[in-house]
């Protein structure tokens, strides 16, 4: 299981993960095309995910 997150301020989509219960890496296996990685970038907003 992965660590959980101390960041602050936190965005919207990390806050509805957290809330669903998933990890990065069990978000990305839901996903599928999208790798934990990228959801690290998207939860630290280096990224903006699209559809």
């Amino acid at each position: 299981m992965g660590r959980a997150s101390i960041k602050e301020n936190k965005n919207v989509y990390q806050l509805k993960r957290e809330e669903l219960g998933l990890s990065r890496e069990k978000a990305s296996e839901l996903l599928e095309c999208v790798p934990p990685e990228r959801i690290e970038k998207i939860d630290s907003e280096k990224v903006l995910p699209h559809p």
